[in-house]
This record gives C-alpha cells, sequence and structure tokens, in this order.
C-alpha cells in the first residue's frame, strides 16, 4: 500500500507539471516576457550621488530610463538566442519599493474602510502621515526591477546575462504570485529568519511532548487510585447509591479503571487535534515573517511545517510519551506505562491514534 501510493503521488506530480507546462504555453502572459533583477542600496544611491540634483523628475524615474537605456545597449550586443534582432527593446522597467511598512498601514487602513471604523481609518491615516514624512527617501528606494522585453528573444537573451560570473537576471513569477511587501528582504535575511522560525518550531513540538508526559503522569496517578475501587466496597458502605441504576440496587461493575480508560482515550485524541489546530496558527504566522517573494513559496513552506509538526504530534507524540523503553536506551524520559504491545496499549493508544487520524481526515472539510 505504501508503494502504491508513492507511485500514486509520482504520477499526480509528473501529471501536474506536465498540466502546468501546457497551460503556459496556450496562455501568454506579462511573465512571459520579463525578467527581475535586486537592486543593491549602494547601487541605487550610488547612481543618485552622481545625478544632477536640479532635475523635476523622481529619482526613481530617473534611475528607470538609466537602466532601460543600459540594458538595451548591453542585451542588444549578446549573442543571439533563437532570433537575430538587430535592436532589443524595452517594453516596461517596474519597480519594488522599500516600502512594506506602508503597504502594512495601507492594509490597516482599508479593513478599518471596510467596516466602517472611522476613527481607527484617521488615527491609522496619521501613522501614514508621520512615516511618510520621517522615512520619504527610504520608502521610494527601488529593492527590485521586473523589466518586461517586446520581443522574446530579450527575455531569453536577459536570462543568459552575467556580470562577475553570475547572473544579472531571472524569471520573473507572475504579478499576481509576489508579495510585494516582502521584496526588500534579502536572501541572508530569509535564511536567518528561517532558522528562527525552525528554532521555534523545534521549541514547541518539546513543549507539546513534555507537556503531554506530563499530563499523562498525572493521569496515571489518577488512575491508579481507583484500582481499589470496586463495587464490594461501595455495595457495603453506600448501598442506596445505585438504587434506580443497577438491578435490587447493587452496583455491579468490577474495574473502576476501564470506565476511565476510553474517557481519557477520547481527551488526548481531541487534546492532539486541537493542540496541532493551534499550533498550525502559530506555524502560518511564523513562516509569513520569514519574507519571502511569492505566494508559491511562503505556501510550500507552510505546508512542509504543518505536515511535519502535525505528523509528529498525530504518530509520534502519544506513541512516545507511553513507552516504557529505559532498559533498551537508558533514557530517563521514556518510562511510560507500556514497554510492549498489549491489549490495553490498543485501548490506551490505538484508540486514540486512529480517532486522531479520524478527526484529521475530516476537519478541513468541517472547517471549510
Amino acid at each position: 500500500m505504501a508503494l502504491l501510493f508513492l507511485i500514486m503521488l509520482y504520477y499526480a506530480k509528473e501529471r501536474l507539471e506536465i498540466i502546468a507546462r501546457e497551460w503556459d504555453l496556450n496562455m501568454i502572459t506579462a511573465g512571459d516576457y520579463t525578467v527581475t533583477k535586486v537592486i543593491s542600496e549602494d547601487d541605487y544611491i550610488s547612481f543618485k550621488t552622481g545625478q544632477n540634483e536640479t532635475s523635476t523628475d523622481a529619482p526613481a524615474y530617473i534611475y528607470m530610463k538609466h537602466l532601460k537605456e543600459k540594458y538595451e545597449r548591453e542585451i542588444t550586443l549578446m549573442p543571439k538566442v533563437n532570433d537575430d534582432v538587430d535592436s532589443i527593446k524595452i517594453a516596461n522597467i517596474s519597480f519594488a519599493f522599500n516600502n512594506d511598512d506602508m503597504i502594512k498601514l495601507l492594509q490597516r487602513r482599508g479593513n478599518a474602510i471596510m467596516n466602517n471604523n472611522i476613527e481607527n481609518k484617521i488615527k491609522i491615516e496619521k501613522e501614514i502621515d508621520e512615516i511618510h514624512k520621517a522615512k520619504s527617501s527610504e520608502l521610494s528606494r527601488p529593492v527590485k526591477a521586473f523589466v518586461t522585453f517586446e520581443l522574446q528573444e530579450g527575455y531569453e537573451r536577459a536570462k543568459k546575462m552575467k556580470e562577475d560570473n553570475k547572473r544579472v537576471f531571472r524569471a520573473a513569477p507572475e504579478p499576481t504570485n509576489i508579495i510585494w511587501e516582502n521584496t526588500h528582504f534579502t536572501k541572508a535575511s530569509r535564511f536567518t529568519r528561517t532558522l528562527v522560525v525552525i528554532g521555534i518550531v523545534i521549541f514547541l513540538i518539546l513543549l507539546s511532548f513534555f507537556g503531554l508526559i506530563l499530563i499523562k503522569r498525572v493521569i496515571a496517578n489518577h488512575t491508579r487510585s481507583l484500582d481499589d475501587l470496586n463495587c464490594s466496597t461501595l455495595n457495603s458502605s453506600h448501598p442506596r447509591m445505585f438504587n434506580g441504576i443497577y438491578k435490587d440496587g447493587l452496583c455491579e461493575q468490577q474495574d473502576f479503571s476501564d470506565l476511565a480508560r476510553p474517557v481519557i482515550s477520547t481527551a488526548v485524541s481531541f487534546g492532539i487535534v486541537f493542540l496541532n489546530y493551534f499550533l498550525r496558527e502559530i506555524i502560518i504566522n511564523l513562516v509569513k515573517k520569514i519574507g519571502f517573494h511569492t505566494e508559491t513559496n511562503q505556501t510550500k513552506v507552510i505546508m512542509i511545517f504543518i505536515f511535519t509538526v502535525q505528523f509528529f504530534n498525530s504518530a509520534f507524540l502519544n506513541l512516545f510519551t507511553n513507552a516504557n523503553i529505559r532498559e533498551a536506551t537508558g533514557l530517563g524520559i521514556f518510562q511510560g506505562s507500556y514497554p510492549d504491545f498489549d491489549f490495553n496499549w490498543y485501548l490506551d493508544i490505538g484508540v486514540p491514534i486512529i480517532s486522531t487520524m479520524l478527526t484529521n481526515a475530516f476537519s478541513p472539510l468541517i472547517e471549510f
């Protein structure tokens, strides 16, 4: 079954790639003619320093004209890829700016307008004015250029262009796939933030692991107190307690710990489901802080983190916290109730695992 599942996944992946390529060939979009280039702060500042300050045009507009002339000239001189074109022309250059703070404020302002919260709208507009006055030059600094060519040949040559043995341009994603407020994040900063998020997620997994161990030990102590409770004791001391419930007013249940077991198993199962939901919301917010440039990459990383955490919590957490493998490993943390599989293991551990799997299977549909 596992092998069949892997084959199905491989087939689905390959088929989806074919469908995506077919769609790309049949649909002509701006992304088919556009490349992107990161603009460093040093490059932009050095360009502004050498410019005539008497010009009435905005610095970003002057920089755009400079890049257009430069790249048209350089790319025209490059060897042809498909067609022998005399002159490569750039149709448009769009910039992404270092304005994530302003974008977030505008989003908050839009929500305030949508909710008819006039007081909050006025407050946010004051913040917008303040940040515009304090960071005007920084907000207008380009951090990435999107260069759209008139012909496919220009696009193909630009992708092969190199400086210092490094590619100058890369294929641009579709505009709707770009997270514009994150375009100023560098690869180094994203890498650092990713490491921080990984550390936080590992801490949360360990916290849930040791938290469940503590809960299990408390439950085990209370369950052991039920082992000494039996019907003969209750019938002799409280015979009227069971009138109208059991035949002749006598208790017939001989093992009260068996009564507690299904309740505990159900509670553990739902506890794991709620824990997964709680961790999922935290992970989504953490990954959004990393600063990915596209929705595709951000969604992919969110999926990997959530799958890893939920797989651990659903498949291993309940298993490890109840395992007693101290003799085999010498680790003191594994002092659970079960050194091996037995009938009670399936009641205590097996049932919550299956219940958690069923709940996880239907919870996305229920949420929707």
